[in-house]
C-alpha cells in the first residue's frame, strides 16, 4: 500500500508539472507525425495529456516511408514518433538534433493465430521454418505500405531457404497496422498472422504466440523528436515527456509494447546508474566498471568507461551533451577500455568542451594528461584521428572527438580537493590506496543529496570514512571474495566496516568477481547493518535525503 501511494503521489506531481507546462505558454495545438505502431498508445495517452495541459493534439498516422516521404516533401509537423532508425535519418539530414532524441516504447515481430486454431511451434528457428513449412496461408503487411517489417520477414524466409514455398502462402493486409489485421482475419481464412506484436493485442479474435525465436527475432525501438523548426517546442516536449511517465508505461505494456526507458533513472531529481558492475574478468552478464549520474532527467557526470561501457551508455539513453563532466578513477584498462570509443565522433554531437578529470600520474602509471595524450596526440598518440580531444584543429572530415578541458587532481594531496563546482554540482576528488596505482574517490554534493563514487581500493585510508561520511549513496567495489585479502582491493568485511563508521545512506557494492557472491554479502553483514543494494548493469538507484 505504500509503494501505491507513493506511484500515485508521484503521479499526481507529474501531472501538476504538465498543467503548470501547460499554464505558463498559451494552450498549442501539436501536429505529430506518428507511426502507425504507436496509434493505440497515442490514443490511450492523448486525451489524458490533453486534459491536463489544454494542449490539443493533431497526430497524423503514417508508416515509417509514408512520413519520410512527408517531411521530405516539404510538409512539417512539429514532432515525429518513428521507429529510431529513421529518426536518426532524420538527424542527419539536419531536420531534428540528436540530443533531443527520446527513446519511447520497443516492439517485437512475432506471430499470432486465429483463436481456437492449432498452435504453431515457433520455439526455436528450426521449428518455426517447419511451422511456416506447414501452414497453408500467412498474412503479413503489403510491402507497399513502406513499413519495415515485411522486408525483415521475406529475409528471414530467403535465410531458412523457404521463399519459394512462401510465395503461394502469402496473403497481403490491404491496410496497414492494426486495421489491416481485422480486416484480414474477418474476410479471409488464413489463420496465422506475422507482424509486431502490439498491432495484434487489439483484435479480440486473435491470439499472440510469441515474438520470433532466436535471431530470426527484430526488436524495433521508437522513438520522439521535436523538428527543428517546429512551431510548438515546449508543448511538444511537454508531450514527450508525457509519453516517458509513469502513466504512460502501464499503457505501453497493456497495448503488447515495452517501455524503452528507464523509468527508475527519471523517477528522481537524482540518480546513480551502474553502466557496467563487473571488473576485468570476462562476464557475460557485467560490462566493466563504470557509472552516471542522473540530475533531473540527464546524465550530468560520468565516471570511469571500462569494457561495455559503449553500449551501456547507449542503451541508457544517455547524452554525450548533456554531461557537465567526465572523471577517471585510474588508469586500470577494465576502468578506461571503452574511453576511445565513446568520445570517438563525440565533436559531431557536442560542440562545447567537456571537463575531464583524472589522477596525476607516479613512476608506475602516466597522470591524466600524459595518458590522454598518448591516446590522441595527433602526431604520436594510439588514435591520432581523434586528436581534436587534445585540441588539435579538425582537419576535413576525417573524424575527431568533443574537445577534452583535462585537469590532473594531485595525488600526493591526501585531503579532499574540490575539482568542479558548476551546474548546481560540487564535485571533491579524495586520493585512495590502490597498491602503486594513483586513484581516486569522487564525492558529489547536488539537489541536497550526496554520492560517493569509491572505485578499487584497500580501504586503508582513514580519512576516507570522513570523505564518506552522512553520504547519502556510497558506491564500493566488492571485487574480492569472501574471506580473502588482496593488496589492491577491500575485502566485504572491510568494505561493509566503511560504511557502517560513515554513516551512509545507502551502500551499492559494485565491480564484482566471478566468486560466491552471497557469501560476499554474508561477510560484509557482520560489519554493516544499513541498507544494501548489489550492483547490475543498467540499474538505478534514486539518491534519497
Amino acid at each position: 500500500m505504500i509503494r501505491k501511494n507513493k506511484l500515485l503521489s508521484m503521479h499526481s506531481i507529474f501531472i501538476a508539472l504538465l498543467v503548470f507546462a501547460g499554464n505558463s505558454i498559451q494552450a498549442a495545438e501539436l501536429k505529430i507525425f506518428g507511426a502507425i505502431a504507436m496509434q493505440e498508445i497515442t490514443a490511450d495517452l492523448a486525451p489524458k495529456f490533453e486534459r491536463a495541459t489544454g494542449h490539443k493534439l493533431v497526430v497524423i498516422p503514417d508508416t515509417l516511408g509514408g512520413i519520410i516521404k512527408r517531411i521530405e516533401g516539404g510538409e512539417s509537423a512539429d514532432l515525429v514518433m518513428l521507429p529510431a532508425p529513421g529518426i536518426s535519418n532524420l538527424v542527419r539530414q539536419g531536420k531534428a538534433a540528436d540530443a533531443d532524441v527520446r527513446n519511447i516504447a520497443r516492439s517485437s515481430v512475432g506471430m499470432a493465430i486465429r483463436k481456437g486454431s492449432n498452435k504453431p511451434d515457433i520455439s526455436t528457428p528450426e521449428a518455426f521454418r517447419k511451422s511456416m513449412l506447414a501452414s497453408k496461408s500467412v498474412f503479413i503487411s503489403d510491402p507497399a505500405q513502406g513499413g519495415f517489417v515485411t522486408p525483415h520477414l521475406l529475409n528471414v524466409f530467403a535465410r531458412l531457404g523457404i521463399s519459394e514455398e512462401m510465395k503461394s502462402k502469402l496473403v497481403f493486409t490491404k491496410t496497414a497496422g492494426t486495421a489491416g489485421i481485422q480486416e484480414t482475419i474477418s474476410s479471409s481464412n488464413v489463420d496465422i498472422g506475422l507482424n509486431q506484436l502490439q498491432e495484434f493485442s487489439p483484435v479480440s479474435s486473435m491470439e499472440i504466440i510469441g515474438p520470433l525465436p532466436g535471431d530470426l527475432g527484430l526488436t524495433t525501438t521508437f522513438a520522439g523528436v521535436v523538428l527543428n523548426g517546429a512551431k510548438e517546442t515546449q508543448a511538444a516536449q511537454a508531450w514527450i515527456s508525457f509519453l516517458r511517465s509513469p502513466e504512460a508505461a502501464t499503457v505501453i505494456r497493456a497495448k503488447g509494447m515495452e517501455v524503452a526507458w528507464s523509468e527508475s533513472c527519471n523517477a528522481s531529481p537524482v540518480t546513480v546508474q551502474i553502466l557496467g558492475s563487473g571488473g576485468p574478468v570476462v562476464s557475460k552478464d557485467r560490462a566493466s566498471s563504470s557509472y552516471l549520474l542522473w540530475i533531473d532527467g540527464r546524465s550530468r557526470m560520468l565516471v570511469d568507461m571500462g569494457g561495455g561501457a559503449f553500449l551501456r551508455f547507449g542503451q541508457a539513453e544517455a547524452k554525450l551533451t548533456d554531461l557537465s563532466l567526465a572523471a577517471m578513477s585510474h588508469f586500470h584498462p577494465d576502468h578506461v577500455a571503452d574511453l576511445p570509443a565513446l568520445f570517438w565522433l563525440s565533436n559531431r554531437v557536442r560542440k562545447e568542451p567537456l571537463p575531464f578529470f583524472g589522477p596525476s600520474g607516479n613512476a608506475k602509471v602516466p597522470g591524466v594528461n600524459e595518458f590522454l595524450s598518448r591516446l590522441f596526440d595527433v602526431e604520436r598518440g594510439a588514435f591520432q584521428v581523434m586528436g581534436t580531444a587534445m585540441g588539435a584543429p579538425q582537419v576535413g572530415d576525417e573524424g575527431g572527438g568533443v574537445k577534452l578541458d583535462v585537469s590532473a587532481v594531485d595525488i600526493t594531496k591526501n585531503e579532499p580537493i574540490t575539482i568542479f563546482e558548476r551546474d548546481g554540482m560540487k564535485v571533491t576528488a579524495l586520493t585512495i590506496p590502490h597498491g602503486n596505482i594513483p586513484a581516486l574517490a569522487y564525492r558529489v554534493e547536488t539537489r541536497g543529496v550526496s554520492v560517493v563514487f569509491s572505485s578499487d581500493q584497500t580501504g586503508t585510508n582513514p580519512k576516507f570514512v570522513d570523505f564518506v561520511r552522512g553520504s547519502n549513496v556510497l558506491i564500493m567495489h566488492m571485487a574480492i571474495a569472501a574471506g580473502t585479502t588482496n593488496a589492491l582491493h577491500a575485502a566485504p568485511a572491510v568494505i561493509g566496516r566503511i560504511a557502517q563508521q560513515a554513516g551512509v545512506g545507502r551502500l551499492i557494492v559494485s565491480h564484482i568477481g566471478p566468486f560466491d557472491v552471497n557469501a560476499a554479502v554474508l561477510e560484509l553483514r557482520t560489519t554493516y547493518s544499513g541498507p544494501l543494494t548489489i550492483g547490475a548493469d543498467l540499474q538505478c538507484t534514486p539518491v534519497k535525503q
